[in-house]
């Protein structure tokens, strides 16, 4: 599957996250996972250790005029990464910001030699799995409330 491709307008932009972006990374995922939980759904803490992932990890944030409108949170492994947190705010839902910090991820992943992407969902959200499917990922399993999916990255060649 070919990289996706964005067209950003001005003012916008997807970077890697810095240390004073962490209070805004976690409004940002906390407003994403709000209706979640206003449904009722029990959640793990969705915003816990965003300082250390900025640190430790592979973060991304899409920021919108100024504003953190999306993130994703990666894990790197020397022939792994996971997918641990892709949060897009509400008010700007609707408007390719997760594909674009997907592609991103995808793009890292690559150019690091890395084959192989993986993540983990919750079983009350179909709609993550859908649109996972649609961007490439199979679903490899399901355990409890975890649905846990996979995405192979073609010919990765490390630079």
């Amino acid at each position: 599957m070919a990289p996706f491709s964005i067209a950003m307008g001005a003012g916008m932009s997807v970077r890697k996250a810095k240390a004073g972006d962490v209070d805004e990374i976690i409004a940002c995922i906390q407003a994403a996972y709000e209706g979640y939980r206003q449904a009722g759904i029990a959640l793990p803490p969705v915003a816990d250790g965003v300082a250390e992932d900025v640190r430790d990890n592979q973060v991304w944030v899409w920021e919108q005029a100024g504003d953190i409108a999306g993130v994703l949170i990666a894990v790197a492994g020397a022939e792994n990464w996971h997918l641990a947190n892709l949060a897009v705010d509400p008010a700007y839902a609707g408007r390719g910001l997760a594909k674009a910090l997907l592609a991103r991820m995808e793009d890292a992943a690559h150019a690091f030699g890395v084959t192989n992407l993986a993540l983990t969902t919750h079983i009350a959200m179909p709609d993550n799995v859908t649109i996972y499917t649609r961007l490439g990922w199979i679903e490899t399993g399901r355990e409890g409330n975890k649905v846990f999916m996979a995405r192979r990255l073609g010919d990765a060649t490390k630079e």
